[in-house]
């Protein structure tokens, strides 16, 4: 089982924020690719490298990652959860 991430933070600070807090790591600078949280492994990547998503060349504010949790919607973390989006971005996970 495995669930698609399509996520909108406010901005990028907001989603390290998220970061920190489920690594435990004060010092996260970058949403970690791939890892394991809660024995699940997660794979996750900033759109376009900086979380910028344009749709008909206008900038969609927000900051913006997608990604695959390979689990069950159900096991995926609260403060993801809360940031997921059902419209993905318009963009395919390989």
């Amino acid at each position: 089982m495995r669930t698609d991430l399509t996520l909108r933070y406010s901005n990028k600070e907001t989603a390290l924020a998220v970061a920190r807090a489920l690594s435990g790591n004060p010092d996260v600078t970058e949403f970690p690719p791939d890892g394991w949280l809660g024995g699940v492994y997660y794979n996750i990547s900033a759109l376009n490298g900086d979380g910028s998503l344009w749709r008909d060349g206008v900038l969609v504010p927000g900051y913006h990652l997608m990604g695959l949790w390979h689990g069950p919607l159900e096991t995926v973390p609260p403060p993801v959860a809360a940031a997921m989006v059902s419209d993905g971005f318009g963009c395919v996970w390989g």
